[in-house]
């Protein structure tokens, strides 16, 4: 069973390229949204009359904004994609999380390989004030 969702409305949309947003998102409740760099929130939407759910990694630099931002990538007839670019400011969607265990442990080890592609790269984003403290 899902925890209980959060309605989240569309504060910010940036094209990043011709088939990537940058969205940020408002608690509608206006409390904060708490998460661990690397974590990932579930949006839900309904298609054709059935629940569809699709994960996105937090972009969220911690202390940068109190939105909830993601990058989400344009895939043709994909149902999430399809949803989401069509979105206007002010809408609103249904997500749970934070969730995940990509994040960075206490432990420091010598070096750090993050590989991604495309908006692979987002828990990345959210973790690269602490990579920079860690590394200096």
């Amino acid at each position: 069973m899902l925890p209980k969702p959060h309605i989240l409305t569309l504060k910010t949309i940036k094209h990043i390229t011709s088939n990537v947003l940058h969205m940020g998102f408002a608690r509608a409740d206006a409390q904060a949204f708490t998460f661990i760099p690397g974590q990932f929130i579930t949006l839900h939407f309904i298609h054709e009359h059935k629940p569809v759910r699709r994960s996105y990694s937090v972009a969220t630099i911690p202390g940068q904004t109190d939105l909830i931002e993601i990058a989400v990538s344009y895939v043709p007839e994909g149902l999430a994609s399809e949803y989401l670019f069509h979105l206007n400011l002010e809408d609103q969607v249904e997500a749970t999380g934070p969730f995940g265990r990509l994040i960075l442990t206490p432990e420091q080890p010598k070096r750090y390989l993050l590989i991604a592609t495309g908006t692979g790269v987002t828990p990345y984003r959210a973790m690269l004030p602490e990579l920079l403290d860690r590394l200096a």
